[in-house]
């Protein structure tokens, strides 16, 4: 009897390793200058290789850095000295075949005024089936609203006015997970976020 508990108990664990290994990813400071700490907490119980790459928006690799996770919280110092100032960035985190997305903004000064709250896009619905709607644009603007997939492919970009509501059909998009990226008159990216589009 207690050899069968011991032999459930293992399968269980094993099951539990099988699944995703990583929970939560976060970035801080961030806006970041010449180095950020990394937060990933692995629900692997055993060590865990992981990988982190750092792309640009057009989707080229500019870092790489691989280490080994423990069960638990993990804070990985990485330095972004290398890093082209006043940009966004895609930090890619993956622990055997299980990867997290999250964006950074470096600035070659970090000050009070990078913590204010700025007005930005509201982007709705995520997941999208097959049309997506952007409020919250400031007026008497251009926009231009660009879509790139994981590998940094554009396969989406228009050009609009201001308007109180922009409508995007997305219907030719197929199943995947996508990046949208909006730029303003002066080409400075206003938003940028991953999404879901989803088949019907």
């Amino acid at each position: 009897m207690m050899k069968k508990r011991i032999m459930i108990l293992l399968f269980g664990l094993i099951a539990f390793n099988l699944t995703a290994q990583i929970s939560e990813v976060k970035l801080y400071p961030n806006p970041f200058s010449d180095e950020v700490t990394i937060d990933i907490t692995s629900k692997k119980f055993f060590r865990a290789d992981y990988a982190i790459q750092v792309y640009d928006i057009i989707g080229r690799v500019l870092i790489q850095q691989n280490g080994e996770l423990i069960f638990g919280k993990n804070e990985i110092a990485f330095n972004t000295s290398s890093l082209p100032g006043n940009g966004v960035y895609i930090f890619s985190i993956s622990s055997e075949g299980d990867t997290s997305l999250v964006k950074g903004v470096k600035r070659m000064t970090v000050g009070i005024e990078d913590a204010q709250e700025v007005k930005s896009p509201v982007v709705y619905p995520n997941p999208v089936v097959n049309w997506m709607n952007i409020s919250n644009l400031k007026e008497q603007q251009d926009y231009k609203i660009s879509i790139f997939n994981l590998p940094g492919q554009l396969v989406f970009e228009m050009e609009t006015r201001f308007q109180s509501i922009v409508n995007l059909d997305l219907t030719s998009l197929k199943t995947a997970t996508y990046f949208m990226r909006i730029t303003d008159h002066s080409d400075r990216i206003i938003y940028l976020k991953k999404f879901q589009k989803h088949g019907l």
